[in-house]
This record gives C-alpha cells, structure tokens and sequence, in this order.
C-alpha cells in the first residue's frame, strides 16, 4: 500500500486536497508520530456524532468493534423516514471530522504491514 505511514498520509493529501483541517491535523500527527493515537480517532467519532446531533439526528448511535474501530449503527426512526436529508448530514459529518482518519485507522489495526495483498495481510 505504501513504504511507510507518513507515505500512505501524503497520497492521502494529494488525493484529497479538500481534507478538512481537523483530519489533516491528526493526520500529520499521525505522520510525525508514525499512528493515529486512540485518543484522535475517538475524538473524530465523538465529532461525527455531535455534528450529527447538532443536524437534529439526535438518535444517532456508534458500534464499536472488539479492535477499537467504530461505525454508525443506526438513527431514529424520524431519521429514516428523511433519509435523503440523513444521508446526506452523515456524508458531511463524516467527510468532515472522521473519513480520511478513519481509513487510515482501519489499516493501522488491520493491516499494519501495510500488505497491498489482502492474503498476505491476513498471514501477517
């Protein structure tokens, strides 16, 4: 996938030059200190949850997976009778504090060799 972290943040810059500051922040201390700490990606979800809130999905609810990777697990029921407006909120929630900073979370857990092979990745 990449030589190192620090490679894998900078296509990451290249590829999305709209990065908000917020995930570029962690992601470049990310690269300084080669991971995203739990306490940054936790708080990007506790971002994406308040931005969800603060667009009125009040019963948005995260799962967290045994390895620490969080997802949203659902909304009200309010919100899915307007799903275009939620769908659209979630995309922008989570383009603005979580999308980048997750992806590279999920390798740093999943793949911390940094395999491009899956099955290498899985042996690893």
């Amino acid at each position: 996938m990449a030589g190192s972290y620090g490679e894998m943040v900078d296509q990451m810059f290249r590829d999305d030059p709209q990065m908000s500051d917020y995930q570029r922040g962690i992601l470049e201390r990310a690269k300084r200190d080669g991971a995203i700490s739990v306490h940054d990606y936790e708080d990007a979800w506790s971002r994406y949850k308040q931005c969800m809130v603060d667009l009125g999905h009040v019963h948005t609810r995260l799962a967290k997976f045994p390895n620490g990777v969080y997802y949203p697990k659902e909304w009200g029921q309010e919100d899915m009778e307007n799903l275009a407006k939620t769908t659209a909120d979630d995309k922008a929630c989570l383009e603005k504090y979580v999308v980048d900073v997750r992806d590279v979370y999920g390798v740093q857990v999943g793949n911390p060799g940094l395999w491009a092979n899956q099955d290498d990745a899985i042996a690893d």
